[in-house]
C-alpha cells in the first residue's frame, strides 16, 4: 500500500496526486484488514490440535460434510 501512495504522490499528473490523501490511506488500511481476516477465519473453525510432543504441536483441520 505504501508503494501505491507513493506512486500517487510522484505522478506527473495532478489528479493522481489528489489522490493521496489520509483519508483513502485509512479506507484503504480498514478494507485490507477486513480482507485479511476474512480470508483467515478459516482457521478458527473446528481445528483439532494434538500435541506429540511437549511444545510439538499438530494442527488438523476436521473436514465434515454437512449435507
Amino acid at each position: 500500500m505504501a508503494s501505491i501512495d507513493r506512486m500517487f504522490l510522484t505522478s506527473k499528473n495532478a489528479l493522481t496526486r489528489q489522490r493521496s490523501t489520509s483519508h483513502l490511506a485509512y479506507k484503504s488500511i480498514i478494507i485490507t484488514s477486513i480482507f485479511w481476516l476474512i480470508f483467515h477465519i478459516h482457521a478458527l473453525i473446528l481445528p483439532n490440535i494434538i500435541q506429540i510432543y511437549p511444545m510439538i504441536l499438530w494442527i488438523v483441520f476436521l473436514i465434515q460434510h454437512f449435507y
